[in-house]
């Protein structure tokens, strides 16, 4: 899992390496599955959704708990697109579902301070690998919490990244934000009891 889960931020990193700065603004998309994606994957087809086409993309994924009501009561962000992810040789149905708030952006994992944007990524396999130094207990849960997921010299305010494993169902997720790293705990509990 820490593999499937590193791979896909690697991904998303690597295309904001090669696509600094782009940003694009909610609201444009075309049929469903076939917006214009924020994040491109490299090691395999993604299929993008609007966010009113929202219930489409979740048939496709393999778990789909829909943080936005979370994200709206703790951050105030709106929905802003939904991807599927399907890793190249893998089974013809969606390994992951990631939805996005606030601005889209191409490289969540370097975003600026502002403005506030998020991706929160759900797998339907629990997360087993917690590293210790990055580990904490919140709420009677564990979840790992780093900058970015990587040891890089980044501003206080993030990015940061979570992962943690829903309480009620076989699976786990990350959050990859810049916001305040106490919001992100916050989310990230309200996201783990999330039935």
């Amino acid at each position: 899992m820490r593999f499937l889960v590193t791979t896909g931020l690697a991904a998303m990193l690597a295309i904001g390496i090669a696509c600094p700065g782009r940003v694009q603004a909610a609201g444009s998309h075309a049929a469903a599955g076939t917006a214009n994606c924020a994040i491109h994957y490299i090691n395999g087809p993604e299929s993008c959704y609007a966010p009113a086409q929202v219930l489409q993309a979740e048939r496709r994924a393999p778990i789909a708990v829909r943080p936005s009501a979370a994200v709206a009561r703790l951050l105030r962000l709106s929905l802003a697109q939904v991807i599927t992810y399907r890793p190249y040789g893998e089974s013809r149905s969606a390994d992951s579902i990631s939805y996005l708030y606030g601005v889209l952006r191409s490289d969540y994992g370097r975003a600026p301070a502002n403005p506030r944007s998020m991706v929160i990524t759900e797998y339907a396999v629990p997360y087993t690998r917690f590293v210790s130094k990055y580990t904490r207990i919140v709420g009677g849960a564990r979840f790992e919490i780093s900058q970015a997921a990587l040891d890089h010299p980044y501003y206080p305010w993030g990015p940061w990244y979570v992962v943690g494993n829903f309480a009620h169902h076989n699976g786990s997720f990350t959050i990859t934000a810049n916001i305040p790293q106490g919001k992100m705990l916050e989310l990230a509990g309200a996201l783990r009891r999330k039935r």
